[in-house]
């Protein structure tokens, strides 16, 4: 913790947060800052810990001096308020400058409908919520396998709510949830965001963890969350412990999302294949997309490169920026993808010739395809 002490006068104007008499000093874990009035005859410092003082204070109109000019030094010199950033474990940083939108991804109509009325909308109608006498705090889990999209909806919502406070949380820094919200409160209204919350949430019959604990304590305890969104992501919600998911006011929304279906699977490729031409068009991404079932859109984005170097490798022309693609070069980039992730062999399309008058189900790593249902091994 860092000190500039002003020690002239204890009769300084309470009015500044520089004036003779007082502390100006920055907190040493979150970096916000406070003021401390310095005249031995009127305040003593018992302890400082994190947000929280003990005053020994006779005088209460000097007690009050003391603690309005707290709040406002707080107000006027806390940086990181509506700023975007990132806990790790050296600290709190600031993240770099993000430009997406919701028209930079791809995701099914109704699962950005939940999202713009448990986080966006919330945020433009807290004074409705306030005065109807609603809870003014969200919480909502996105879960879904890898590469769905989970972290970038982190992303837009990072760059598309101004004057909100985004708070990226990731790996071993969640392990300190009791700080974490402390400066969440101390930087409302904001939106905390767990990436990944199996590192801390898996299931205490799995692992103990007194982060878990804390973690529970923090969502729905003694301290307010007021204008605060929790936002979290998982891989598995089944991995996570059962007070997580099914205590009402830890987690209000649950938000599953799957792997895109045909029709976003054909505009995730044309996103990322950029300017091309290809031949027989029209069957060809009809093929391709149908093949492609179950594939997240991580997944389909490094077919849609693949493609382009397999066709770039086979000496396909350019014309004008514009490279000729072939059927092939789709197929061999999906089995190149497929060596490296063996789990796609089971998501490829089964054709549908009927055996014993039925068609075949596809099977899926997990469960059925659309049954939405996981199992355990």
């Amino acid at each position: 913790m860092s000190l500039k002490e002003y020690r002239s006068s204890p009769q300084g104007n309470v009015s500044s947060p520089f004036s003779e008499g007082y502390i100006f000093a920055r907190d040493r874990i979150t970096g916000s800052p406070f003021v401390v009035y310095t005249a031995p005859d009127r305040l003593g410092i018992r302890e400082q810990r994190d947000f929280k003082f003990t005053f020994r204070i006779n005088d209460n109109e000097a007690k009050e001096n003391v603690l309005g000019t707290f709040r406002r030094a707080q107000e006027q010199y806390n940086f990181y308020r509506k700023q975007r950033l990132c806990v790790t474990k050296k600290g709190i940083e600031f993240l770099p400058l993000i430009t997406m939108t919701w028209n930079d991804i791809f995701l099914a109509p109704n699962i950005i409908k939940e999202i713009d009325t448990n986080i966006i909308g919330y945020f433009n109608k807290m004074n409705e919520w306030k005065e109807l006498g609603l809870p003014l705090t969200r919480s909502i889990l996105l879960s879904g396998k890898p590469g769905v999209g989970k972290t970038l909806i982190g992303k837009v919502l990072a760059d598309q709510l101004e004057g909100i406070t985004f708070i990226w949380v990731t790996g071993e820094s969640q392990e300190a949830p009791e700080k974490i919200f402390a400066f969440a409160r101390s930087n409302t209204p904001c939106i905390l965001f767990f990436e990944d919350l199996d590192f801390i949430g898996q299931s205490r019959f799995v692992m103990s963890s007194s982060a878990l604990a804390e973690l529970l304590s923090q969502l729905d305890g003694f301290r307010e969350n007021t204008h605060i969104v929790v936002v979290a992501t998982t891989n598995n919600p089944e991995a996570l412990d059962e007070a997580l998911i099914d205590r009402p006011g830890r987690f209000d929304r649950h938000v599953c999302i799957k792997p895109p279906d045909e029709s976003l699977r054909r505009k995730i490729l044309m996103k990322y294949l950029g300017k091309v031409f290809i031949e027989e068009e029209e069957t060809v991404l009809r093929d391709i997309t149908m093949s492609t079932d179950g594939f997240t859109g991580a997944h389909l984005r490094e077919v849609a490169f693949g493609t382009k170097i397999e066709a770039v490798n086979n000496g396909r022309p350019v014309t004008n920026g514009t490279i000729h693609i072939k059927h092939e070069d789709f197929e061999k980039s999906i089995d190149a993808l497929k060596k490296v992730r063996p789990e796609l062999g089971f998501m490829t399309k089964i054709p549908h010739e009927k055996i014993n008058g039925e068609t075949p189900k596809r099977t899926f790593p997990g469960g059925e395809a659309g049954s939405g249902k996981l199992q355990r091994d």
